[in-house]
């Protein structure tokens, strides 16, 4: 009995130090004094269990829509590339008015005129330009389907990590109501004088382990939902 007491206190002594320590990391993170102890205000909860797994991924996601702006942009670019084979015009007009009269309009002239030019030598320097353009462009085009591609692999893979733990929560539960009902029923045996010591400490640390196990398997749960809804709001 004085082994388990001093094997509980130890472990007791472990969790407080994890708490403290997981504390000072989050006055680090936000900027606060790290002597303030930061505890949770609530128990840990199962969130909601219902979840449609039909959900695909979301297109108007701010990364896949950076990639989608990133491939517009390199696509302008190409194109303005390409208008370099284009002549440039350069119209100019002008009109004069002539008279001995102040304000007087008895005579007029005016000149009109349109200037063509087309820089030819310039063509193998525009030539290479419109292929890094497209290449770049090619490119572009590529990284946005990989990312695309590798956002649906985490989706399907995040979705069967939710499966498996919501099965995990149910089992884990029922695994933690049975090991609780041993206790019971192992503790009136042993207040009776049925069972030894022993017997007792086993199904103590059984359901300890039992209800540790449910709760991480709640946090895994939270965490594993959490991280699906960003994926796909």
């Amino acid at each position: 009995m004085e082994v388990r007491v001093a094997e509980v206190e130890n472990k007791l002594q472990l969790a407080r130090s994890n708490v403290q320590n997981v504390s000072d990391y989050l006055a680090f993170l936000m900027g606060e004094d790290p002597e303030v102890t930061f505890k949770p205000t609530t128990e840990l909860l199962l969130s909601d269990l219902t979840f449609d797994l039909e959900v695909g991924l979301n297109q108007e996601r701010k990364d896949i829509m950076a990639f989608n702006l990133s491939v517009d942009a390199q696509e302008q670019m190409l194109q303005s590339s390409k208008m370099s084979f284009v002549p440039r015009a350069n119209a100019i007009a002008n009109y004069e008015w002539n008279d001995d009269t102040v304000f007087g309009f008895g005579a007029n002239n005016y000149m009109v005129g349109l200037q063509l030019s087309w820089d030819i030598f310039s063509g193998y320097k525009n030539i290479g330009k419109i292929h890094q353009e497209k290449a770049m462009t090619e490119r572009a085009s590529l990284n946005r389907q990989k990312y695309i591609a590798e956002s649906e692999l985490e989706l399907n893979k995040v979705k069967r990590q939710f499966t498996d733990a919501t099965n995990h929560v149910k089992l884990s539960n029922l695994a933690m109501d049975q090991s609780k009902e041993v206790l019971r029923i192992t503790t009136n045996r042993f207040n009776q004088g049925l069972e030894l010591s022993k017997d007792l400490l086993y199904a103590e640390t059984q359901f300890q382990e039992k209800e540790l196990e449910y709760v991480q398997a709640i946090f895994n749960y939270n965490v594993t939902l959490a991280y699906l809804k960003f994926l796909t709001r």
